[in-house]
């Protein structure tokens, strides 16, 4: 299997993709989403039982904690758009999310990018949130902005 090799190469994480998820009428969630994904984190822990997982099941919005118990996932990745404090309420308390700053913001300047990353981290707790953006990062972000955007994060102090 794939994502048994990424392992033994030395990945850290795995995150598996659904990017056509929330496309789906809520009635097909379970049979083409939840299950497939999970056959494939079954498959992964047979070797590697405690190798954690994330899941991006892009747009599914409330049933983001479906999704968490469904395949067994150590995380969930939240599509921009959508509350990440309400996802980290609606996924089990063992279960971090994901995401989820809006990659258009990368597009703004400088302050008001870090406020939008500020909003977004002050939503969840540091040890139940994996800073990211809610989706792929567009062509014409600049990389300095992706630093400055970096070192916000880094430098963030929980404690306010």
């Amino acid at each position: 299997m794939y994502l048994k090799g990424q392992i033994r190469a030395g990945a850290e994480v795995l995150q598996i993709f659904d990017s056509w998820a929330g496309d789906l009428p809520v009635a097909l969630l379970e049979r083409c989403v939840i299950e497939p994904i999970r056959k494939i984190v079954d498959g992964v822990r047979v070797d590697f039982p405690e190798f954690p997982v994330i899941v991006f099941a892009r747009g599914v919005g409330v049933h983001h904690g479906q999704v968490a118990v469904g395949t067994r996932a150590n995380a969930v990745s939240v599509e921009q758009g959508f509350d990440i404090g309400k996802a980290l309420e609606l996924v089990p308390r063992g279960v971090a999310v994901q995401g989820n700053l809006d990659p258009g913001s990368l597009l703004e300047p400088l302050p008001v990018i870090k406020d939008k990353v500020l909003a977004v981290i002050r939503q969840v707790p540091m040890e139940r949130h994996v800073f990211n953006l809610g989706h792929g990062i567009m062509q014409q972000t600049d990389p300095s902005v992706v630093e400055h955007l970096v070192a916000t994060v880094r430098s963030y102090d929980e404690g306010r």
